[in-house]
Parts: C-alpha cells; sequence; structure tokens
C-alpha cells in the first residue's frame, strides 16, 4: 500500500516538472494586459490640480512729496462769468448782460424822461452794497440826456453847488448817458489813458479829471449812439468795480 503512494507521488512530481519545462521552452508572447482608461473606471477619481500662483503686482511708488506749494495758474477775469468782484480785461462786456427794469426803478424812471432814450438805452447797476455802505440813489441832472447819482454818508463827493466836497460823499459815483453821439469810428480809446475792447464790440475808457480825486469813464455799447459817462470820486479802483456792475435794462434798447 506504501508503495504504492509513493508511486503516485512519483509520478505526479515527474508531471510538475514536465509542464514547468514546456513553459520555458514555449517562446509564445503573452497578450498584453488591457489598458483601463481613467474615464472607463467607475472608481477612478480625477487629481485635483496644482493650484497657479499669481504674483501680486509690484506697487508704484508715488511721487516723492515736495513741501513747495503748487502754484495755480491765474487768469484774468472775464465777464461771461457775471463775476462783479473786479473788471474784466477780455470776453464780453459786463453789460452784455441784462437786468430786468425792476432791478433799476430809479434809472428806468430818469431814462423815460429822457429825449436820447431811442438811443442811449439805460445802464443799470447791480450788487451795489459793496461799493459804499449806506448808498442812496437819486436823479441827476444831465439836460438832454439821463443820469443817477450815489450818495454816500461821507467822503469825498460833489455839493449841490457844483464845488467838490471832502466829506459830503454827495454824488460819490454814477452813471450817466449823455446826449452827446459817438461820431463815427470814435470810440473812447481816442482819449483815455487806459481802455478796454470787448468782443461784443464794446469799449471802455477812463482817466483821472481835471480834479485829482475824481475818475472819469466813457463807454461805447454797440447799438447805442450815445456816449455813457460813468464817474467815481472815491479812486480808480472803485471806479473800475462801478463798471464792473453795469448792466443793461431789458426793455430800453
Amino acid at each position: 500500500m506504501v508503495r504504492h503512494l509513493r508511486l503516485h507521488a512519483s509520478l505526479a512530481v515527474l508531471a510538475i516538472a514536465a509542464t514547468a519545462c514546456n513553459l520555458v521552452g514555449d517562446t509564445q508572447t503573452l497578450p498584453p494586459l488591457p489598458v483601463i482608461e481613467a474615464s472607463e473606471d467607475p472608481n477612478f477619481v480625477e487629481p485635483s490640480p496644482e493650484p497657479t500662483v499669481v504674483a501680486a503686482p509690484t506697487a508704484t511708488p508715488d511721487a516723492t512729496p515736495t513741501d513747495e506749494p503748487t502754484e495755480e495758474p491765474t487768469e484774468e477775469p472775464t465777464a461771461d462769468s457775471g463775476d462783479t468782484a473786479s473788471l474784466p480785461r477780455s470776453g464780453n462786456a459786463p453789460w452784455s448782460r441784462t437786468i430786468p427794469r425792476s432791478d433799476a426803478v430809479t434809472t428806468v424812471g430818469e431814462w423815460e424822461d429822457a429825449s436820447n432814450r431811442s438811443e442811449c438805452a439805460a445802464l443799470g447797476l447791480v450788487d451795489i452794497d459793496p461799493l459804499g455802505d449806506g448808498w442812496d440813489i437819486r436823479g441827476a441832472t444831465f439836460i438832454g440826456g439821463w443820469g443817477v447819482a450815489f450818495d454816500l454818508p461821507d467822503g469825498p463827493g460833489r455839493a449841490k453847488s457844483g464845488d467838490r466836497c471832502e466829506d459830503c460823499g454827495r454824488g460819490a459815483f454814477g452813471v450817466a448817458g449823455l446826449p452827446e453821439e459817438w461820431d463815427g469810428g470814435e470810440s473812447p480809446a481816442d482819449d483815455e489813458d487806459e481802455v478796454i475792447e470787448y468782443t461784443d464790440g464794446s469799449v471802455v475808457g477812463w482817466s483821472r479829471a481835471s480834479d485829482p480825486s475824481h475818475w472819469l469813464a466813457h463807454i461805447k455799447v454797440p447799438g447805442q449812439s450815445c456816449r455813457y459817462e460813468v464817474w467815481s470820486f472815491v479812486s480808480e479802483d472803485h471806479l473800475e468795480r462801478v463798471l464792473a456792475r453795469l448792466r443793461l435794462v431789458s426793455g430800453t434798447d
């Protein structure tokens, strides 16, 4: 019985050895393993992409501050802005702008009685308070023309007698439409020391009168043939501020 088992064991060993020899000697190429695409594998997880690092922009330093103040360019005032602080040297004249008759009642009253009103529209003043505290307006006599005078409580002016006064303040400044006309191309530029010619065709010129404290200006207004006269007994600067406040009265041109 034992011999019989040993015989069977020996035969099994020989069979295994023969099989191994056949495998070694066989040169047949084994088929490749199948490749499983990631999309075909239900258990495949797409790896997360590496985060892209973006470099922060380099800040550009501001210009080195300076302690020196920056000066703004200065420009000459123009009448187009409606400014009354100073007389413009360019653009349109201050009187190219208009005011209603209700803002120049006294002036309109004098103008309506003038024989030259058809060729000499009324010019009124705006923002009068800065020209003198306690001012009062009244009609001034200009035969054939019209005029208004402004009295102040004190300061230089002209007395009722017509003589200059040191401290009466009477007629300290004023505006008039003279009965005289400009001849042809004549203008204030022909006779005055200071002259401004505006874009709208207006011309204004002024100089010191015979009285050292009496400053007198003459104006040529487009469409009007009369000579306008503006005066101040205060100063040349005051005269310019009066001129800056002149406006054409609507409905009188």
